[in-house]
């Protein structure tokens, strides 16, 4: 035989790897080439390999710590959540002072719902290395997923105080609060979780659904689940604000219609602003991201894949015309709530009052400005009214805006805005905007999805023929018409190759 030589300087790992596999060929047995060989597996990215070499060392060497942290790591690489778990636990047991195996462990079962397991590794953790300040959160949401709301208020006040500042310290402390029953307090700490990030899809949703379902007396409707083959978005109310929400309600709506699948969607402020009694999640599904699939392809029937028994993660910021044949349901889905639909008729009934044609304007600013969340000037709108406000039949100017600064651009039209609508909605004053953007005669929206999907509601519930609907055009740089059901989104969350 002739004997293995590594002909490089200095040897490489995979190198390594060969000098290894040679000797074991020779003594298959030899304990000590075998462990080293698979920790060498592991660490060189070689996940899959090195699993089935790290068990015939463990095989040889049971008691080794090392060799199951090892293990665990190949495990978790390669999606095996449950045994890489396992491994990890093993690997704490047997080196009771490994932070970090105490550490891999507790992430491990707190992602597989293992509460109690995920807060004994995460207690461990804290008595090793009590400057860890992520693992007091951690800790903390592991105990409120146990129902231990008081415990884990405490966990996570100490993270706050260690990290000051953090949305999700005060998000989840919220969730604390809400929990034990306090929503004075619960309030308080969603509160201050949107104002640390006003972007959080998830701080936005926790706060105006507490507000929400306090401030009216929601009739009680029996909690029902879809049967098989169904279709989920757990993203709605989390992955973006109301306008991303309200894109991909729509999309699971229509994709659910159009191959006649149940659909279930989780809490969100459409199931207290809208009129329907939505199934909820029930048993886990598999996690479908929408760059890993051609769900926009497959609801056009351009793709012959059905994708069916997912969970959908994604924004869903297709091309309108995909969901057009179903923007009826769609539009009757997201109809407004009997419970609300009466201040929103008032509020549109005043602005009717003070003229005869709507012109309806969304000016986005506040969190808005990088890429791609562009703004448009404002001298593009000025451009429009100016071109057009006269051949209008007694216009009146609504702007909805989240600065009020913008008003004096636009003082010439003597602008209304919600202040002037003598009407609030505790949680969702923001409805009130996009109600009356829907329901405008014409309709001049910005770089956003809010004003977007409220033309799409607009269009869907109220069709009624001379309706204009403008946006505006980064390389024309002015104002253009378009088809809300027949355009793309604003394009700020688009799948890579779409």
């Amino acid at each position: 035989m002739t004997p293995w030589r590594c002909t490089c300087w200095p040897p490489s790992r995979r190198c390594g790897a060969a000098l290894y596999e040679a000797t074991l060929a020779v003594n298959p047995g030899l304990e000590g080439a075998l462990s080293n060989y698979g920790r060498l597996l592991a660490r060189t990215g070689r996940w899959t390999r090195a699993v089935p070499v790290l068990r015939g060392a463990l095989a040889m060497d049971p008691q080794s710590g090392q060799l199951f942290h090892s293990l665990g790591l190949a495990l978790e690489e390669t999606g095996a959540r449950e045994a890489a778990a396992a491994c990890f636990a093993r690997a704490a047991a047997l080196v009771p002072e490994n932070t970090d195996a105490h550490l891999k462990a507790a992430h491990n079962h707190f992602h597989l719902g293992s509460s109690a397991a995920a807060v004994r590794h995460f207690r461990a953790v804290v008595r090793l290395r009590p400057d860890m300040d992520f693992v007091q959160l951690n800790l903390g949401l592991s105990l409120l997923n146990m129902g231990r709301a008081t415990e884990a208020a405490s966990a996570i006040l100490r993270y706050d105080r260690m990290v000051p500042g953090d949305h999700r310290a005060a998000s989840s402390l919220g969730r604390c609060y809400e929990a034990l029953g306090d929503f004075r307090a619960a309030e308080a700490w969603y509160r201050r979780s949107t104002e640390l990030c006003p972007s959080s899809g998830e701080n936005f949703t926790r706060h105006a659904c507490l507000l929400l379902r306090t401030a009216f007396d929601w009739p009680r409707l029996p909690r029902r689940h879809a049967a098989d083959p169904k279709v989920r978005a757990s993203v709605i109310g989390l992955k973006g604000r109301f306008g991303n929400s309200i894109l991909q309600y729509a999309f699971l709506r229509a994709y659910a219609a159009e191959f006649n699948l149940g659909y279930e969607v989780p809490e969100w402020v459409g199931r207290y602003l809208f009129d329907g009694n939505d199934p909820w999640p029930s048993a886990p599904m598999p996690m479908l991201r929408e760059e890993d699939a051609r769900l926009e392809d497959s609801l056009a029937r351009r793709e012959p894949r059905l994708y069916v028994n997912f969970d959908f993660d994604g924004h869903f910021c297709y091309n309108t015309a995909s969901m057009a044949r179903h923007k009826g349901l769609i539009g009757q889905a997201l109809a407004p709530h009997p419970l609300i639909r009466p201040l929103l008729d008032r509020a549109v009934g005043r602005l009717r009052g003070m003229g005869a044609t709507l012109v309806a304007m969304h000016l986005r600013r506040g969190d808005f400005g990088q890429e791609p969340f562009w703004i448009a000037p404002e001298a593009w709108y000025q451009d429009w009214l100016a071109a057009h406000w006269a051949e209008l039949e007694r216009p009146v100017l609504y702007i909805a805006s989240d600065d009020p600064q913008i008003l004096e651009a636009f003082r010439a039209y003597s602008p209304v805005t919600v202040r002037d609508l003598g009407e609030t909605i505790p949680g969702a004053d923001f409805f009130l905007d996009y109600h009356v953007l829907s329901q405008g005669d014409v309709v001049l929206i910005s770089n956003s999805t809010f004003s977007f999907t409220a033309t799409m509601m607009g269009a869907a519930q109220r069709d009624v023929p001379g309706r204009r609907f403008l946006r505006p055009d980064r390389e024309r740089r002015c104002m253009v018409p378009f088809d809300p059901w027949d355009t793309d989104p604003p394009q700020v969350f688009r799948p890579p190759g779409r």
